[in-house]
């Protein structure tokens, strides 16, 4: 399999590459955002597209079952074949590379970064800097916007073998009692107050029980729109689908 050379997944490189500026300052030059769906879809953003054609088109591409990856955080070389690291390596100049997990209600989020270090500083740089990388997944999700919204109009369909569909495993995700008890303990607030006036009011419409649709022509946006203002939440509020944001918004209601 190969991607048809004005595919966006290929003519928006450059445009990835802007955005992911920051992250030379990680020593971090590749970056991968990439949507896995259980129709046997995905959406593919990469600032190294070469290393994405020749893995979709590798015999080796039958050893990894996409819908197998779990939520959390690993290293390559825990979930791939050495082969797959070793071209990537090799080859590409991928060096360390470590991904991000997110397990949606649809779908699976996977963020990747590989280090320009090919020793172990690579993976410390990586290891010591998580929670800016964390912060970088929220700065992507809301500047990339217009380049999701393009590629959910451009699916990618992904190869038969990398696709024996057996579920998601999203781990063992606390409750979201147990998950604000956890973060209490760390000394993190409520975040609520730190959202922009438009995310706090989509989470009110969708905690009264208000559909997308509705939120989009109460608040006159699109449904694209509030859809990526949800996600945000999400990932802002450590939420894991929309039941919890409703649950957290009356929650706060509650303690006020």
């Amino acid at each position: 399999m190969e991607l048809d050379k004005d595919h966006i997944t290929l003519t928006s490189t450059q445009a990835l590459k802007d955005l992911c500026n920051p992250l030379t300052m990680l020593q971090i030059d590749f970056f991968a955002y990439l949507r896995y769906y259980q129709d046997g879809t995905c959406l593919a953003l990469l600032t190294d597209t070469k290393w994405f054609n020749s893995f979709l088109s590798q015999e080796q591409a039958k050893s990894v079952n996409v819908f197998n990856l779990k939520s959390g955080y690993c290293f390559w070389k825990e979930i791939h074949l050495q082969s797959i690291v070793a071209e990537a390596e090799n080859y590409f100049g991928i060096y360390n590379p470590f991904n991000m997990n997110y397990q949606k209600e649809n779908y699976l989020e996977v963020y990747t970064f590989a280090s320009q270090c090919k020793d172990y500083k690579g993976t410390q740089t990586i290891l010591t800097n998580l929670d800016l990388l964390e912060k970088f997944n929220i700065y992507f999700k809301s500047t990339a916007v217009d380049l999701i919204e393009k590629l959910l109009k451009n699916r990618i369909t992904i190869p038969e073998v990398m696709r024996d569909y057996a579920g998601h495993n999203a781990g063992a995700a606390l409750s979201l009692t147990k998950r604000k008890k956890f973060l209490q303990s760390l000394g993190y607030q409520n975040q609520i107050s730190n959202l922009t006036v438009r995310e706090y009011q989509c989470l009110r419409q969708l905690s009264h029980g208000m559909a997308a649709k509705y939120i989009a022509n109460k608040l006159n946006i699109s449904v694209r729109t509030v859809e990526t203002h949800i996600e945000n939440l999400k990932d802002k509020l450590n939420c894991q689908n929309k039941s919890q944001l409703a649950e957290l918004y009356w929650q706060r209601l509650l303690d006020e």
